[in-house]
């Protein structure tokens, strides 16, 4: 992965990781606690990743220190985060300090940190519910969890052909492909994105 030098708000060099880092990601740093922001909201006040251009990955999360750092009226006014301002606060400085090391999530296997105690220690985090645990997880391939929300489910009604479905329902449904579960909903889900070639 390249990494280049960036300058935060306070004019500190930073490390990011380059936009085309093999990964990928939604933004130009596919690290763990990046996602995990990004989960909760996307941060306008993030910068400008040199050579990046107009692309999707122009701008890069400020560094945890950098975030940690911002009062609470940052986040209602300058970000516009709402109430998830001192989640996004409380989880950067967990992060600067020390306490929290969201990217040992990303290193640990299966075997030693199965999905249910890799959901359990996401959802304990400040902010995370259900829908952006699934999705961490599945940044970090790990495909048991279905993504259920506003649109999936909605979604997920018109190409089932059902007029309604509880969760626990498509979550049974899905369960025969095992820790595959998650993706094969969203292939399911994204199917008419791709065209039939016949």
């Amino acid at each position: 992965m390249e990494v280049e030098q960036a300058r935060r708000d306070d004019g500190a060099a930073d490390d990011r990781v380059d936009a085309g880092d093999e990964r990928g990601g939604h933004l130009a740093a596919p690290l763990l606690r990046r996602e995990a922001v990004q989960l909760l909201l996307s941060v306008e006040e993030a910068e400008p990743v040199p050579g990046s251009g107009d692309g999707p990955y122009r701008r890069a999360f400020p560094a945890p220190e950098a975030m940690a750092r911002k009062n609470l009226a940052f986040y209602r006014d300058k970000v516009r985060a709402g109430y998830r301002g001192a989640y996004l606060r409380s989880l950067a400085r967990a992060v600067a300090s020390g306490d929290l090391d969201l990217e040992s999530l990303a290193r640990v296997s299966t075997e030693d940190l199965p999905d249910d105690e890799l959901a359990a220690r996401l959802l304990a985090l400040p902010g995370i519910g259900p829908y952006a645990a699934a999705h961490i997880m599945m940044l970090l391939g790990r495909y048991s969890r279905l993504i259920l929300d506003s649109w999936t489910r909605p979604k997920y009604l018109r190409v089932f052909g059902a007029k309604q479905a509880k969760d626990a329902t498509i979550e049974r449904r899905f369960r025969r492909y095992g820790p595959y579960a998650g993706l094969a909903f969203w292939l399911y889900l994204t199917r008419d994105w791709v065209p039939d070639e016949r």
